[in-house]
């Protein structure tokens, strides 16, 4: 059986998604390039970043014009730890698209990337 461990996102421009992904999670990557980032978001997770212009094979000129549609989710232990994680997205003028809010998957906020796509701090309810 395989089990999914990295997501790979396409990126407009790979050095300003690096500094965000370092600001927002707190770590270096764990692998970096020109054109790809990589970093570790638990023991058997990671996220990469590739830069889009050098994605292969290279995406069709529809596909470079469609962004992802979903979301990374970074699940949280309580309340208190998404509190202190919008309040750490604010404090770096990160854009938010949703103050932490209850719903009724749990209490939860979302912050966008330099590429608008969408992280979701979250306690599962």
């Amino acid at each position: 059986m395989s089990v999914p461990s990295m997501n790979i996102w396409y990126v407009s421009q790979i050095s300003q998604s690096e500094v965000f992904y370092q600001q927002l999670l707190g770590s270096a990557a764990i692998e970096s390039s020109p054109s790809f980032a990589m970093f570790q978001l638990n023991s058997s997770a990671m996220l990469g970043l590739w830069s889009e212009p050098d994605v292969l094979p290279p995406l069709s000129e529809s596909q470079a014009t469609v962004r992802q549609s979903g979301e990374l989710c970074l699940l949280q232990s309580h309340r208190a730890a998404v509190d202190q994680a919008y309040q750490h997205c604010l404090n770096q003028e990160f854009a938010i698209a949703q103050v932490p809010s209850e719903a009724e998957f749990g209490y939860s906020f979302v912050v966008l990337d330099p590429d608008r796509n969408r992280i979701r701090y979250l306690v599962a309810s």
